[in-house]
């Protein structure tokens, strides 16, 4: 009976290191799984976050250079409206410019705003490019039947020049009030971009 009860209690002795090493090393086995999947995850959450980082960057100069061609198209429809509005003016100065050298002085302004803004474009909004592109066109309307019509007034017979005279006003007007519109558009994008303006 002696033996039997050694072998019993080496066999519950055995099995209770059994159970207790199974435990032990399952407790292991899960302990070092869940530090690999916790380090793959971390791992993970650095590469998000090195992509955020990136795309932040990306988008920061994205906005930077949004900031950039807003604010020099408005410097150049400002320096365009300059030119417009001398143009067109119904004052005149003896010693000033002709209204050839003034229109020369539209065009090359004209010019030089078109040469910056057709490449830059497509960052601006799209409703900013429609009112741009549409004032551009009623621009050079406006430019060209003003030159026909009062560049040229020497040339007109006289039931013209009432005609002349009410071209040379819609004119002046054209300069006074739509590019002032434009300029309103084009600085509330860059307030917008820079978050003044909803």
């Amino acid at each position: 009976m002696d033996n039997l009860s050694t072998i019993l209690s080496s066999g519950i002795f055995g099995v209770i290191i059994g159970v207790i090493l199974k435990t032990w090393f399952t407790e292991r086995l899960s302990q070092s799984i869940k530090h690999e999947y916790d380090k793959e995850l971390e791992n993970f959450k650095n590469k998000l976050q090195i992509e955020a980082y990136k795309r932040n960057i990306e988008y920061s100069r994205i906005h930077e250079k949004r900031l950039e061609i807003i604010s020099e198209l408005a410097g150049k429809m400002y320096s365009l409206h300059q030119a417009l509005t001398q143009y067109v003016s119904v004052f005149e100065w003896e010693d000033g410019p002709t209204k050839k050298e003034r229109r020369k002085m539209v065009v090359e302004t004209l010019g030089d705003f078109l040469k910056f803004y057709r490449p830059k474009k497509l960052f601006l909004p799209e409703n900013t490019v429609e009112k741009i592109d549409s004032f551009i066109k009623r621009l050079n309307d406006t430019a060209f039947k003003f030159m026909r019509n009062v560049e040229y007034l020497h040339e007109l017979e006289e039931d013209e020049i009432k005609k002349s005279i009410d071209i040379w006003v819609e004119s002046d007007k054209f300069a006074v009030e739509e590019i002032p519109k434009i300029i309103q558009v084009i600085e509330d994008d860059f307030r917008k971009l820079l978050g003044m303006k909803e």
